[in-house]
């Protein structure tokens, strides 16, 4: 097992306070005119262009909402290569600035990946190896975000009645009769109803405050799952890592973009961190949702039952990472682990498979055997020792662990 991760940790942290959340090395890319106008005559007439340090972006949408998207984009290609750096895998500098398209409604962008055959159908943003070109668009116009503001508005609505309510109630000591927006009807003294009002003010005041945090919480779902993940695709593609035109295992290619899901920057550090959400569809797919300590027996339990797969699965059966809903979910969460793991106990091991998955060239397609062979030659077999190393790992992270597990 590697020593633990505190003095690259250390090392990582330095160079993104030191960088200012810029690349630490690199070439310094010029413009050039003739890409952003390409970009712009693909993306479309009502789309504006702008650069960052290593993106040229195609957007039609607010300049604030494009600037929000700017910051991630960049934290993720820093620390793709502060990845690399850190565990001893070769790596390249893109010498041309990488390209998105940020469209500020859904069917738009369904309908531009439409042309590029694409089903674009429920998901928020993709990276396209033959554009070589990653595709978001604004989630604040997702349906469901949508959705949760007409509650957010109605609840917002409902605090400014129950206000007015309390200013319009007379100055005597008659019995009064209110009728509250939910259909209750409350008859009392002034005393008793400026009660009643104010309690309905603390529920109203909770409900939007409750409905402002899932909205934030989806939102913020939405950015880390997936502008960072297919970010980290494009920037694993373009560093190197996988080949474009080339089979890749496509375990290693989503396990390595899960790493990047957590926020960049103090007290996490992108890959840095343990990535809570993953692990917690890990326990789930395992477990259920029990509260108890989990093992790698359960986990042996769960995959025989078929409730889980296995590394061995994932590698030989590439398919079962397009599943949705939540056999998706969980053989994600096994992806991410075994990335998670390999990163953190087999480092020496894992640069060593990664110099070979990227020696491939465009046209090489190893068959599924091919790739666990090549995968066990260099972290052993998959057998039961190793799953339950793995697996008794996985399940031993906490929340709390975050920088030291």
């Amino acid at each position: 097992m590697s020593p633990g991760p505190t003095w690259w940790l250390a090392a990582a942290l330095a160079l993104v306070l030191a960088c200012g959340g810029a690349a630490p090395r690199g070439p310094v890319l010029e413009r050039d005119p003739e890409q952003e106008t390409a970009l712009a005559r693909q993306a479309g007439p009502n789309f504006r262009v702008k650069r960052t340090s290593h993106f040229v972006i195609a957007y039609d949408t607010a300049d604030e909402v494009a600037r929000e998207l700017d910051i991630r984009l960049e934290q993720t290609y820093h620390m793709v290569f502060v990845f690399c750096d850190m565990n001893g895998i070769r790596a390249r500098w893109p010498d041309r600035r990488l390209e998105v398209i940020f469209f500020d409604e859904r069917p738009a962008y369904e309908r531009h990946l439409a042309q590029l055959g694409v089903n674009a159908a429920h998901t928020f943003g993709i990276y396209h190896q033959q554009t070589n070109r990653s595709y978001f668009f604004n989630a604040a116009n997702d349906e469901q975000v949508l959705k949760l503001k007409e509650q957010i508005a109605a609840s917002s609505a409902n605090i400014d009645k129950l206000q007015q309510s309390l200013r319009n109630l007379p100055a005597d000591g008659s019995t009064i009769e209110v009728r509250f927006s939910d259909g209750e009807r409350f008859v009392g003294s002034k005393a008793e109803i400026e009660r009643r009002v104010n309690r309905k003010l603390d529920e109203a005041r909770a409900d939007l405050k409750r409905i402002e945090a899932r909205r934030q919480n989806y939102c913020n779902r939405i950015n880390q799952t997936v502008v960072q993940h297919e970010t980290a695709h494009q920037m694993l593609f373009n560093a190197g890592l996988h080949v474009r035109g080339a089979g890749n295992p496509k375990w290693l290619i989503e396990g390595l973009a899960c790493l990047f899901e957590t926020p960049p920057g103090p007290p996490g550090s992108g890959f840095s961190a343990l990535n809570t959400a993953r692990l917690e569809d890990f326990r789930v797919g395992v477990g259920g949702q029990t509260k108890r300590r989990l093992t790698g027996r359960d986990y042996e339990k769960a995959v025989q039952t078929g409730r889980m797969v296995s590394p061995k699965d994932l590698i030989l059966s590439p398919d079962l990472l397009s599943l949705r809903g939540d056999a998706g979910l969980y053989n994600y969460a096994v992806a991410w682990g075994l990335a998670h793991y390999l990163q953190r106990n087999e480092r020496e091991k894992l640069a060593a498979y990664l110099s070979d998955v990227s020696a491939r060239v465009p046209g090489d397609n190893p068959t599924p055997q091919q790739e666990l062979e090549l995968f066990e030659q260099h972290f052993g077999p998959i057998d039961e020792i190793f799953l339950r190393r793995f697996s008794g790992y996985i399940l031993g992270l906490t929340a709390r662990a975050q920088l030291d597990s």
